[in-house]
């Protein structure tokens, strides 16, 4: 609903999700997603927690903002437009997204081989 610095932003969701989200909330007016084990609302400090928890075990350091930079990297080498994706990320400077693309010269110089 709001972003960084109080920003509103509307985002597309997939039909899977939203079809997720409707038999997650069929029975009940609305209330939160994502639950802690006391069955209230998980806080983004918890969310944050349960990241690192699980990146741990994998070997990783994962916390926001590696996930947006995966989230714009994966997008851009799809094919996704920088524009799109500054949209998407709320950026006011379209500079802000490109250096969330963490593209490699190497994966760069391999696409260009198709081109």
């Amino acid at each position: 609903r709001c972003g960084k610095g109080g920003k509103q932003r509307r985002v597309g969701i997939s039909q899977g999700l939203e079809n997720a989200l409707a038999d997650y909330h069929a029975g009940q007016e609305s209330g939160p997603v994502l639950l802690a084990c006391d069955g209230q609302a998980l806080s983004r400090f918890a969310l944050l927690g349960v990241l690192r928890t699980i990146g741990k075990r994998a070997g990783l350091k994962v916390g926001p903002h590696a996930l947006r930079r995966a989230f714009v990297t994966l997008n851009a080498n799809k094919g996704r437009s920088l524009v799109m994706l500054q949209m998407a990320c709320g950026h006011s400077d379209i500079k802000t997204t490109r250096a969330y693309c963490q593209t490699s010269e190497e994966e760069a110089i391999a696409a260009m081989r198709s081109w």
